[in-house]
């Protein structure tokens, strides 16, 4: 099972993107984000798939939900390093 570690930008992400919805929707729309977040983070900790390349060497991105993706990396130790969650509504 692979180590994961959190970005202080994936972190500062992941919670902007809570109070984000909690803010301007719902709990119930936080309770589904959190619960995708922590399906693709026990699908990378298995470490059989990785996505899709970006253009960055062992770079690579997923959907998390339809206006978030997630970018994450896999360090020399074979452990993912959590980049960024991008909201895909951003310029």
């Amino acid at each position: 099972m692979r180590a994961i570690l959190w970005s202080q930008t994936a972190q500062d992400d992941y919670w902007d993107n809570i109070a984000f919805l909690l803010n301007k929707w719902t709990e119930s729309e936080a309770t589904h984000f959190i619960n995708e977040v922590e399906q693709v983070l026990n699908i990378l900790k298995q470490g059989k798939v990785t996505f899709k390349p970006t253009g960055y060497k062992n770079t690579y991105q997923i959907t998390v939900v339809k206006q978030i993706t997630l970018y994450y990396h896999i360090n020399q130790s074979n452990e993912i390093e959590l980049l960024r969650f991008f909201n895909n509504l951003q310029n």
